[in-house]
């Protein structure tokens, strides 16, 4: 980090902000307190100059850190907290940003790729209300491995970010698009859960397969009429009708009987076993009096709607 003017002396200050936390300056080490940020080190390193803790380093009181400490080394800095930078404001000059200038990178190699493209560009920060020097740049230092792969992941971000731009699409076939043919993504995980690129495309095709069955379901002549019969059904002495929650009950018993394509006979021939199987049932909880119920009402709206047709 630089804060400095050209005339100042290059003495460096460096921190160690892995715990506990330590900084090293004019020769000596000091520990700062558990828990304390790049900015809270810097100043009490300030402070401490100031009130001579420091050997052969004065410090007026109004005269900022900066003159006489021209380069801050961050050492063991984590960047794994979203909008976390190591940028700071000393507390003697609050019109100064303090930015980092060069990072040496590490990742370990069981981090997934976007866990790795979000963290080194945390290594940046935006400059806010301060002006920006020009020509301004972070440099950083990473394993060229690494740095082919990113740039790899990232040119396939943006065209994924540019395919969706152009047309729309709900998440299950968003992730079929992703094509690797092309890259040298293959084996490449993301995500927490540590998903192979290719199985994520694959997973994609699956869960846009899984709702367009259940769309093609609901569409299914026979549930459409089923829930008819249940909205126009009325029983007891009174004539009371189904709740809304009931007929939902009931509709859901009967559905996955038509999930695989099933044809009517068949559906028909399971309701009765079904029937057949919990009324001789003496227990059943309030789930299974649900299916046997719906069961009846099904084979009743077979029997009076479809058969006779």
């Amino acid at each position: 980090m630089s804060g400095a003017t050209a005339q100042t002396p290059t003495r460096r200050c460096s921190y160690a902000t892995s715990a506990p936390r330590w900084c090293f300056f004019a020769g000596q080490w000091k520990q700062a307190q558990k828990g304390a940020t790049v900015e809270d080190i810097y100043n009490q390193t300030a402070d401490h100059t100031r009130r001579g803790v420091f050997a052969g380093v004065s410090l007026e009181d109004d005269a900022p850190f900066s003159s006489v400490c021209s380069h801050c080394v961050v050492i063991g800095y984590n960047l794994t907290r979203r909008a976390m930078t190591a940028a700071f404001t000393p507390k003697d000059e609050p019109n100064v940003l303090c930015k980092l200038q060069y990072v040496i990178f590490t990742a370990p190699k069981k981090l997934t790729i976007d866990a790795v493209s979000q963290r080194i560009t945390r290594a940046s920060h935006d400059f806010a209300l301060h002006v920006v020097p020009s020509e301004y740049s972070v440099d950083v230092a990473i394993r060229s491995e690494l740095l082919d792969l990113l740039k790899e992941y990232r040119r396939l971000e943006d065209k994924m970010v540019e395919t969706q731009r152009e047309g729309r699409a709900i998440h299950s076939i968003f992730r079929q698009q992703i094509y690797l043919y092309d890259s040298d993504l293959s084996g490449v995980k993301v995500s927490k859960r540590g998903i192979l690129l290719e199985e994520l495309s694959a997973t994609g095709r699956k869960k846009h397969w899984r709702e367009q069955c259940e769309a093609d379901v609901d569409q299914n002549e026979y549930l459409i009429g089923f829930k008819k019969y249940l909205d126009s059904y009325s029983y007891g002495p009174n004539h009371e009708s189904y709740t809304g929650s009931t007929i939902d009950q009931y509709y859901r018993a009967i559905r996955p009987w038509f999930n695989s394509n099933a044809e009517i006979d068949r559906v028909v021939e399971c309701v009765k076993e079904t029937i057949k199987s919990l009324e001789g049932n003496k227990s059943l909880d309030k789930s299974l009096v649900n299916k046997l119920n719906a069961a009846r009402r099904f084979l009743e709206y077979y029997e009076k709607e479809v058969a006779p047709a």
